[in-house]
């Protein structure tokens, strides 16, 4: 057959999950064909026939199959593999023409495929091959004998030809370089690398290693600088120049003397390993740097190890930073003192961009272990009047932890921050019994608190307006709220704020609401969001918020003070501007029995429509509490009562202003319903409101209907019913 490409070689990327690779080649025999694994770090291993693959399509003109084998053991290539697979044909010639015999056209044919492929097979060596452009004439590429060259450094002479130098020598101007005021190894050279022990620098820890280092910054201009492993000393100021790249080995440090303060200007390369040793009570300015990892300065993270000095000379080295990311690898971190942010400190202006970032919830963590501690207190340091001092900051995707069994202390205390992210972090407080609140914030705008685990604690997240600047704009949206022992949320003056999708599991014998809103609530949405109370559901202490679509479950239905939605009036921050505005109570759903209320107001300028209420027993019922004075613009419409009713207990429920038809409410007297067997004597009711008569006798009324609306009204008896 005839041979109509030239390919013979063809490489595949794993997935993990491929095992069937095609071979777009003529391949004569099963042992034709070589395949190679090479893996992400570089390295190739042969695989053998039939032990970790398979072939099919010998002889076929458009070629194979190769498979993998998966059992018993599994060669799948994975990702970042690669297999290549080449046609390997043995240079020998096995084809037999007997004198006189007839000519084999067949085996003459297959003889010059198999020249043609050694010829292709040739060719592709030759292409990965060192050659010299055709027009060098009289190159000498003849390599000296092995004796000659042992421990030789191959280089290239004046004239381009091939010359060999000793891996030490520093004399010879055909093989080194002087870099700076420094000779330059070729060893250093070869590997593309300059070191700082190239210039002299010890790293013994005792010798004083500045001037190498500085020395070896200049040499290193515009590329990367080398620090082997070892204990750099700095004597005086240094500073890692812009336009190097320093890259440490791990056991590599600089550590300044006391006093003296290493400026890091350029970029830096490390793992989680110590690259700067303060322990000699030096310091490092990594304010250039966008971003660097605690673990730099000596964190352990090992859950054991008092990582507080180490955690906050890693912030405070980043204290003329305007944007920073402090990497937090997994771990836990042992603190004994709080971590604080004081070394952002401006005369004027703010500062943007400064974040931590861990590896996953519950991979980083912070432990507080001592009394009266903060995790991390992140407040302004110089005080000033509107002006933030923190822009665009957060923490993501790490735990904070209050571990000491304290009321002493907050997990994380916050003030003067606009555009904060809290983000996929677990703030816990899990000592038992523990009334610590858990995030407290103070003149907080514009932030989002989103997809977090608050675990523990009294209250949860505490918001404070200041003397002139209100908590707004902030998005509370998709967390868990678990065993708290007051408030889940706890804000005042949260102006514009959405309180969304959370599910809050239950405060622990709480006296207080799961959610409460205090003074200025203006376009404050509560939605969606499923709550379990043992008093208070949501509490509104002042108007103008939207509490729309949430899912309220009683826990303990022996506790007959409980209320599910409670507004009330509340006197306004007189430093801040407001007005009272419109508020909502709408689309709720109230599972719960023996309830005092499922929704009790006492405020005015609200509609409560669409409530749904179920479960309730006879004393359950959906009470508009009017003060006499607020009593204005109430609407009371289409909302669905099982087994409850609804009443109102004091005030003027007759004004002009009130809306409340019993026929726009669907209620319903189930079983568990409140028995009259007489017209009511106390309570308001409106008119046309009915009760049923739960014990019909013979010719009786089935029921009575309101004809006056008062305390309890005038009452007229239905007409009997026939028995």
């Amino acid at each position: 057959m005839t041979l109509s490409t030239t390919a013979n070689k063809v490489s595949y990327a794993g997935d993990g999950t491929t095992v069937s690779f095609a071979i777009p080649f003529l391949f004569l025999e099963n042992a034709h064909i070589s395949a190679v694994l090479r893996d992400a770090a570089g390295t190739e291993t042969t695989w053998a026939l039939n032990t970790e693959f398979t072939l099919t399509g010998a002889g076929a003109a458009a070629g194979g199959t190769l498979t993998v084998v998966v059992s018993p053991s599994d060669y799948t290539p994975a990702a970042g593999e690669t297999l290549v697979i080449r046609r390997v044909v043995p240079e020998t010639q096995e084809t037999d023409y007997p004198e006189g015999g007839a000519f084999p056209a067949s085996a003459h044919e297959q003889a010059l495929d198999k020249l043609t492929m050694l010829v292709q097979q040739h060719a592709e060596e030759i292409a990965r091959a060192l050659k010299v452009p055709v027009t060098d004439l009289g190159i000498a590429t003849t390599l000296a004998t092995v004796a000659d060259r042992a421990n030789k450094i191959l280089s290239f002479d004046n004239n381009g030809d091939f010359a060999l130098v000793a891996a030490a020598d520093e004399s010879a101007n055909t093989a080194t370089a002087s870099v700076g005021t420094e000779s330059i190894s070729h060893a250093s050279r070869f590997a593309q690398r300059l070191t700082v022990k190239d210039f002299g620098a010890t790293g013994d820890g005792a010798t004083d290693d500045r001037a190498d280092i500085a020395a070896a910054l200049v040499g290193a201009a515009g590329g990367d600088l080398y620090f082997p492993a070892g204990i750099y000393r700095i004597s005086g100021a240094l500073t890692l120049t812009a336009g190097v790249n320093c890259i440490f080995a791990n056991g590599a440090a600089l550590k300044p003397d006391n006093g003296v303060e290493v400026t890091v200007a350029g970029e830096v390369q490390a793992g989680n390993w110590r690259i700067f040793d303060v322990s000699a009570a030096g310091t490092f300015d990594t304010g250039a740097l966008a971003r660097s990892n605690i673990k730099w300065f000596g964190a352990a993270g090992d859950g054991s190890t008092d990582d507080t000095a180490a955690v906050q000379a890693a912030i405070d080295s980043a204290g003329g930073a305007n944007t920073h990311v402090f990497h937090v690898p997994g771990g836990t971190y042992i603190l004994t003192d709080t971590l604080n942010m004081d070394a952002f400190t401006f005369a004027t202006g703010s500062y943007d961009g400064i974040y931590f970032v861990g590896e996953g919830r519950y991979a980083s963590r912070f432990q507080q272990t001592a009394d009266n501690r903060s995790v991390i207190d992140w407040k302004a340091q110089v005080p000033t009047t509107n002006i933030y001092r923190f822009n665009k900051c957060g923490i993501h995707d790490m735990t904070l932890w209050n571990s000491f069994d304290s009321d002493n202390g907050y997990v994380l205390d916050m003030e003067g921050i606009d555009q904060f992210s809290l983000h996929n972090c677990q703030i816990s407080s899990r000592a038992s019994g523990n009334a610590r609140t858990l995030m407290r914030v103070y003149e907080f705008t514009n932030s989002w608190i989103n997809f977090n685990e608050f675990n523990g604690g009294g209250d949860q997240i505490v918001g404070r307006a200041g003397t002139t600047v209100a908590n707004y704009f902030n998005m509370i949206q998709n967390n868990q709220f678990l065993d708290f022992t007051g408030s889940a949320i706890d804000f005042d003056d949260c102006d514009q704020t959405m309180i969304q999708n959370n599910w809050m599991g239950g405060p622990v014998d709480s006296d207080a609401a799961v959610i409460r809103l205090r003074g200025d609530n203006r376009r404050v949405i509560v939605s969606g969001n499923d709550i379990e109370y043992s008093n208070t559901g949501i509490r509104v202490e002042g108007t103008g918020a939207r509490v729309m679509n949430n899912a309220l479950t009683q826990l303990d239905d022996s506790n007959t003070s409980q209320v599910a939605i409670r507004f009330t009036s509340a006197e306004p921050n007189p430093a801040i501007s407001q007005s009272r505005q419109k508020s909502f109570c709408t689309g709720n759903v109230i599972d719960g029995e023996n309830l005092q209320a499922a929704i009790v107001s006492s405020v005015g300028d609200i509609d409560i429509m669409d409530n749904t209420c179920s479960s309730l027993d006879g004393n359950g019922y959906l009470a508009i509490t009017l003060n006499s004075t607020d009593t204005k613009n109430v609407r009371v419409i289409g909302n669905k009562m099982d087994n409850g009713q609804i009443s109102f207990s004091s005030g003027t429920a007759a004004d002009a202003s009130v809306l409340y038809r019993p026929q726009d409410n669907w209620i319903r007297a189930g079983s568990r319903r409140r028995a009259y067997t007489a017209a009511p004597t106390s309570q308001y009711f409106a008119v046309g409101s009915r009760v049923e008569n739960s014990e019909v006798a013979a010719a009786g009324a089935p029921g009575w209907i309101c004809t006056t609306a008062g305390t309890p009204g005038t009452w007229r008896a239905e007409a009997s019913v026939a028995v």
